[in-house]
């Protein structure tokens, strides 16, 4: 059971009482304490490891037959693109699929009760796969002032605290029937209703309502808070090695399910009834599944990986590797943004205004600096240290407290003041929230 007297985040996920209010209807377990038995988890790595590796060799294929891709004639284009899978991270993603692989299998096995115990961890502590045991180690220099572009050792003693490629914090279990990957259910054992038609229903509701005070937010906050949210968290859907504008899951028009469908796509049926589609003659959506990260092979309850540091770091406007001339400036596009910020999809020229607020910020104080007569040191850093600087001091003492409330922005003791002790982590909820 999960108690609310503070707002610290579980190490890791676990179910609550009332669970099934938000999960459809999820088995009692009431005074069930029995555990599955580990005696075989070799042999079911093994078997899952092959499984793995045949799924991504045929993912790679799949990602170079235009029949299965994405492309300029689709109704959706650019709203689901993937990154490529860089080589540092090829082992991860392999461990994660195995894992995953191996939890299905226990799924089958075990009871609902004894595979939830384990993925609480009230079985075993600590428990890996025998193949993951040990971790990479990621050397960080003490005396190096300025942050990494990854996110990594900004804490030296917790080199991988706020890591892009980390996963998102999980406060409670994800919902799924047997736990790992089947979809929710209802009590009767029907199918829990559309997320289509319960937007559509929040949407009409929300258009009905009568508004009858001002708010303190204009779309300036919210065009900021949408820039913090990319800064904090980068969508992973399930990649390849090779990047693409997306994985075909229903026709190029929308009319109906795509017959090269393979699990880099999980598409979504439209009802006849649905108040926009409809209109437009789309039956079906395009949906791109997001990659879990478990690249440590732990049994338990998995979340999906983040491919943003999760600090405030304007690791979306600088990316993994920034574009500089030879004098430190960033390499701007239109309304001062970096590449990556105006090649993401879904975009507004609002979000992009944003960005170029920093962008700009950056090349202005590279050129204020390249008038001094002293050498100031590593003149690019020291100015994306300001940047940064600028951007956390607006974050805190702007836009929390508005979105928040004095209050809550107190309690949580939500300030600029960095906690060696605690993990920069960015939770689901938060994310789904948004």
């Amino acid at each position: 059971m999960i108690f609310a007297d503070n707002y610290k985040l579980n190490g890791n996920a676990v179910t609550y009482e009332g669970y099934d209010k938000q999960c459809g209807y999820q088995l009692k377990c009431c005074g069930d304490n029995s555990c599955p038995s580990l005696k075989e988890l070799e042999s079911l790595e093994k078997v899952a490891l092959e499984k793995a590796i045949f799924e991504l060799l045929n993912n790679e294929a799949v990602s170079n037959d235009p029949r299965f891709l994405i492309d300029l004639q689709e109704f959706d284009i650019g709203f689901h693109k993937t990154k490529p899978i860089h080589p540092n991270e090829q082992l991860g993603v392999t461990r994660t699929l195995t894992t995953h692989k191996v939890l299905e299998a226990l799924a089958k096995q075990y009871s609902c009760c004894q595979l939830r115990n384990l993925l609480d961890g009230k079985c075993y502590s600590n428990v890996t796969l025998p193949c993951c045991k040990g971790s990479e180690g990621t050397y960080c220099d003490p005396f190096y002032p300025f942050r990494s572009y990854d996110g990594s050792c900004n804490n030296v003693k917790h080199p991988t605290w706020g890591k892009r490629g980390n996963a998102l914090k999980h406060p409670i279990a994800p919902c799924y029937s047997d736990l790992v990957s089947t979809p929710a259910r209802s009590k009767t054992g029907s199918s829990l209703p559309q997320n289509r038609k319960l937007l559509s229903g929040l949407a009409e509701m929300l258009r009905k309502r009568t508004i009858n005070f001002v708010s303190d937010l204009n779309m300036c906050s919210v065009f900021m808070s949408e820039f913090v949210n990319s800064d904090m968290i980068g969508r992973a859907n399930k990649r390849t090695k090779r990047g693409t504008d997306g994985f075909r899951g229903c026709l190029a028009d929308g009319t109906d399910r795509s017959p090269f469908v393979t699990p880099l796509s999980n598409p979504l049926l439209v009802l006849p009834n649905d108040p926009y589609y409809r209109k437009l003659g789309v039956r079906c959506l395009n949906l791109s599944p997001q990659e879990k990260a478990n690249d440590q092979c732990e049994l338990k309850h998995v979340a999906e990986r983040n491919l943003e540091s999760s600090y405030f770091d304007l690791s979306s406007l600088y990316s993994e590797t920034a574009c500089y001339d030879t004098y430190g400036r960033l390499n701007l596009q239109q309304c001062g943004a970096t590449t990556s910020i105006v090649n993401s999809e879904p975009i507004s020229i609002q979000f992009i205004a944003i960005a170029g607020l920093f962008g700009n910020l950056h090349n202005y104080c590279i050129d204020r600096a390249s008038t001094c007569l002293q050498n100031p040191g590593p003149v690019t850093e020291r100015c994306r240290a300001l940047t940064i600087g600028i951007y956390q001091k607006i974050v805190f003492e702007q836009l929390l407290p508005v979105l928040f409330g004095e209050e809550f922005y107190n309690t949580c003791d939500l300030n600029c003041e960095y906690n060696p002790y605690d993990e920069s982590v960015v939770s689901m909820a938060y994310r789904n929230g948004l």
